[in-house]
């Protein structure tokens, strides 16, 4: 009689740790509760396939104006891992061709090089300096004025100097360095970065889409001026610096460098 108590009452515990165990379980996440079966299973689809786009690619950042024309907001976009491998000048090369195309859709910037530019020669670095060599059209189509000056040499400059190995960028049309810009810079000096006309809003993040073709992006040239790849805000390419050993450029410069 004493055994069958004793097996009774263990089987009462056994039922009420396994009871209180489960609702243990549901408070910290780890069993199966209401919430669960509430939950999508198109959420779990979708994190599974961004994650399928992302593969095998990384974060940059370039940097295109506000849709107020007055700052520098950073859009992230990510590039195949395989063209980020070359050397420092491959990989500025990559980013002022994705400067060209301009923002992404779904991102409310605006383009900063006008519309026909073409990149002339791969960028080249050296010695922590790299010279970009734009077609007639950076200047000819390019509106003029200060800001809008502004805007265009920063979004170049600030872009290349997120690179480790860059720390001033030289501008080149057609092969010749030019006095000035569009009559309000002294074009023919270096540009370091600068922070200050980087706007204090986080990067955006568009529409991802697939990439195009390597040589139907060189065909299209700047036709394709709002196709782009992917983009997702996240962590840069730990080739990428912070912007906390930025310059600041454009309050520090020298009287004659700003043609008034």
């Amino acid at each position: 009689m004493k055994g069958k108590v004793f097996c009774v009452l263990i089987l009462f515990l056994l039922v009420a740790v396994f009871t209180s165990g489960c609702n243990i379980l549901q408070k910290l996440g780890l069993g199966y509760g209401e919430s669960d079966e509430l939950l999508p299973a198109s959420s779990f689809v979708m994190e599974e396939e961004e994650a399928i786009k992302f593969k095998d690619k990384k974060p940059v950042k370039l940097y295109f104006a506000d849709k107020e024309n007055v700052k520098l907001r950073a859009e992230i976009r990510y590039i195949n891992v395989s063209d980020l491998k070359g050397d420092a000048g491959s990989r500025a090369t990559l980013l002022v061709k994705e400067l060209i195309k301009g923002p992404g859709k779904g991102v409310k910037l605006e383009g900063t090089i006008p519309e026909g530019t073409r990149l002339l020669s791969d960028v080249v670095v050296e010695n922590d300096t790299a010279t970009v060599n734009f077609s007639m059209e950076f200047v000819e189509k390019h509106p003029g004025g200060k800001d809008e000056e502004k805007l265009t040499i920063y979004s170049v400059v600030n872009t290349l100097t997120e690179l480790q190995e860059i720390e001033k960028v030289i501008f080149k049309v057609e092969g010749e360095t030019r006095d000035s810009y569009k009559g309000s810079f002294k074009f023919n000096k270096p540009f370091p970065r600068s922070t200050s006309i980087i706007s204090k809003e986080p990067p955006l993040r568009g529409i991802i889409e697939e990439d195009e073709d390597d040589n139907s992006r060189e065909d299209k040239g700047s036709d394709d001026g709002n196709k782009d790849a992917g983009i997702k805000e996240g962590e840069r390419n730990n080739q990428v610096k912070t912007d906390g050993k930025a310059d600041e450029a454009f309050e520090n410069m020298d009287g004659e460098e700003i043609l008034e």
